[in-house]
């Protein structure tokens, strides 16, 4: 215990450890959970990537879920202790058919005046970037497709411009530049990415 508060970089291993440790054991709760649900497999297009694979919740409400129970750890947990009732509430999505699920239920794809706006913003985007389509796997659904940064730090220009709906407008009076920065990708290929560059594979 004293080492632990003396040496930083100690402390700073174990740590690491700790996550490391973390992250498993979150694994295989995972990995048990998906087993009562039928494996790892998309319940609506069977895909069996698991890089762009998790838990849905079959009614909707997962979000408000987690915030009840804590984080998703322990939501989790809750269902490894419950597999009853997570073979009645949940069941396993790619990244695709989960969003297209909550543009069903009305998340993403609301009617409301800046919805609108923000969806007719985006699709002159992207025919900017050579129109609707993803440039990894080819998908053109609309539904499911976003607009990626080629180098990463979306959020950090998200922040730079004001906005989502401000570095839309940016990058669509610079058309050039929006080129040179962004590519359009479905979200089963942008999950993907963004787990190639964290270093993390599966669900």
């Amino acid at each position: 215990m004293r080492r632990y508060w003396t040496s930083p970089e100690f402390r700073e291993k174990r740590k690491a450890t700790k996550r490391i440790y973390g992250r498993r054991r979150l694994q295989e709760i995972r990995d048990c959970i998906a087993e009562e649900l039928g494996g790892w497999e998309c319940a609506i297009c069977g895909t069996t990537d698991r890089d762009v694979l998790s838990f849905d919740h079959k009614d909707g409400g997962g979000e408000a879920e987690r915030n009840r129970m804590g984080g998703q750890f322990p939501t989790i947990r809750y269902y490894y202790m419950h597999l009853d009732e997570a073979r009645k509430t949940l069941r396993v999505l790619c990244a695709n058919c989960n969003w297209r699920g909550n543009a069903t239920r009305g998340y993403g794809e609301g009617m409301s005046w800046g919805a609108v706006y923000h969806r007719k913003m985006r699709r002159r985007l992207t025919d900017v970037l050579e129109g609707p389509m993803c440039v990894e796997c080819g998908e053109s659904d609309e539904v499911v497709l976003t607009i990626d940064h080629l180098n990463g730090g979306g959020t950090a220009d998200r922040k730079k411009h004001g906005g989502y709906w401000y570095m839309l407008h940016y990058y669509l009076t610079h058309s050039e530049e929006a080129r040179r920065q962004l590519q359009i990708l479905c979200r089963n290929c942008n999950w993907k990415r963004h787990r190639a560059q964290a270093g993390r594979k599966g669900p």
